[in-house]
């Protein structure tokens, strides 16, 4: 489930946060689908590690509803923090 923040009076931005909890691809779908695909950033989140990710988040797909990152990654306590904004 994600977190999402509501959008910024006269602009689309919306962020959030999503668990990773199992290696490979995750799509995480915005609130309010954009009119085009937006720019996405995506950060690693690992609640509690005293140690770096071993692998980074990369983005595989944006679409006007959704983005999907994938990595190797995962955890009970790994999140993929995002924010989304159009272009």
């Amino acid at each position: 489930m994600s977190i999402a923040s509501p959008a910024a009076p006269g602009r689309n931005v919306q962020s959030g946060s999503h668990p990773k909890t199992t290696p490979g691809a995750l799509t995480v779908f915005f609130e309010t689908p954009f009119p085009a695909p937006p720019v996405v950033v995506v950060a690693p989140y690992w609640e509690g590690a005293t140690w770096p990710v071993g692998f980074p988040e990369t983005l595989t797909a944006i679409t006007p509803a959704s983005f999907t990152v994938t990595s190797n990654n995962a955890a009970e306590n790994y999140y993929v923090s995002w924010i989304a904004c159009a272009p």
